[in-house]
């Protein structure tokens, strides 16, 4: 078995960015067919509704880590959706703000696994922007994902106590970098932030597994293989690892199609009727094993390709069984965390919530 921090290979370059197989706890499974809570939030105009995505990700940010001290040290790290909403300490709209996955700061803050797990603190989100110390983070466009447009300021995440259920979610404010610095000028390009709608969170949409089941799903991504878009079909929701997630199912066959291949963790998948689902968590790929034995990779703990190719098997067999879906069409299962519209602005609030004395004396000492 697969340790249950562990979530990306050490062999694979970028540092933060990897959904990967892991192995299932069975004690973890249930499904799970409850509604999502629905809460209220300030209008936003000018920005993209849903619906208005057209089944196509329009809102779509990379993330990337690096160092201004050398512009050529930015390398992908993840994907992330322009998100516009009310600020919650200057109480304007703001639309530097962008929706990832929590773990993709995890190198740059010091934590395993999907989210902090800090004992004696309540389960709930907090801004720990102060604490990445470790690496820069900025957002930049898909079509140039390690050219630096923004740099972000801010990461609200949850901190999650032992033993709990954990949400690979996060949200992320940015400050846009000034076109007069000349190495990070996007002016000679088209990848600029203009072209990037915010998705308005007072509009957000979330998918609801009792209607939205075998709904054909777009999920467009930046990963090691490229950039591009696929179709997919979301096949439900269930539990992986102490997380609440939802299953889209990829006919992929090689990476280059794989929208959820590593480097894609934090991308949203869309819906034809305009609902969303969370930020890609992991994955479950039946081709990783050969992908990772012909660059002669190291698997995720260190084991034998047949060994981790057999626990994969097992690992998509006992998730058929539980979900009741056939997975046979489907090489690459990608897992969104569950993300309600309450839960979107719990996050976008926790920008303004910092740790007090006692709390950061807590979360240092837990840090790596």
């Amino acid at each position: 078995m697969y340790p249950q921090i562990e979530l990306e290979p050490k062999a694979v370059p970028a540092p933060d960015n990897n959904p990967v197989s892991l192995p299932v706890s069975k004690r973890a499974f249930a499904a799970l067919i409850a509604p999502l809570a629905l809460s209220g939030a300030a209008s936003v105009s000018d920005t993209a509704n849903a619906a208005e995505l057209n089944f196509e990700n329009t809102s779509q940010l990379t993330i990337a880590a690096g160092s201004f001290d050398d512009p050529a040290s930015f390398k992908l790290v993840c994907n992330a959706t322009r998100l516009a909403a009310v600020h919650p300490q200057s109480e304007k709209v703001s639309k530097n703000l962008a929706l990832t996955a929590s773990h993709c700061f995890r190198h740059g803050i010091g934590f395993n696994g999907t989210t902090p797990v800090i004992p004696g603190i309540v389960d709930r989100p907090i801004n720990l922007f102060q604490f990445a110390t470790k690496t820069t983070y900025v957002v930049s466009h898909p079509d140039r994902p390690t050219l630096p447009l923004g740099r972000v300021t801010g990461i609200a995440m949850h901190i999650d106590r032992p033993g709990g259920e954990t949400n690979d979610t996060s949200v992320i404010q940015f400050e846009p970098i000034a076109r007069t610095q000349p190495s990070y000028n996007s002016s000679r390009t088209n990848a600029s932030l203009s072209s990037i709608k915010a998705l308005s969170l007072d509009r957000f949409r979330a998918v609801k597994p009792e209607t939205d089941k075998n709904a054909k799903v777009a999920i467009s991504s930046v990963s090691e293989a490229g950039k591009g878009r696929a179709h997919g079909v979301y096949l439900g929701r269930t539990y992986y690892m102490s997380q609440e997630v939802d299953v889209v199912g990829l006919p992929a066959k090689n990476p280059k199609t794989d929208r959820c291949f590593f480097g894609a963790s934090g991308s949203v998948a869309t819906l034809k009727n305009g609902r969303l689902l969370g930020p890609l968590s992991t994955r479950i790929g039946l081709n990783d094993p050969s992908y990772f034995a012909q660059r002669n990779m190291q698997t995720p703990n260190g084991g034998s390709y047949a060994a981790w190719r057999r626990d994969i098997r097992s690992e998509r067999a006992f998730m058929q069984q539980i979900m009741g879906v056939n997975f046979r069409v489907y090489p690459t299962l990608c897992l969104h965390s569950v993300l309600s519209r309450q839960k979107a602005f719990e996050l976008k609030d926790a920008l303004g919530n910092y740790p007090n004395e006692e709390e950061f004396a807590r979360i240092a000492d837990n840090l790596n």
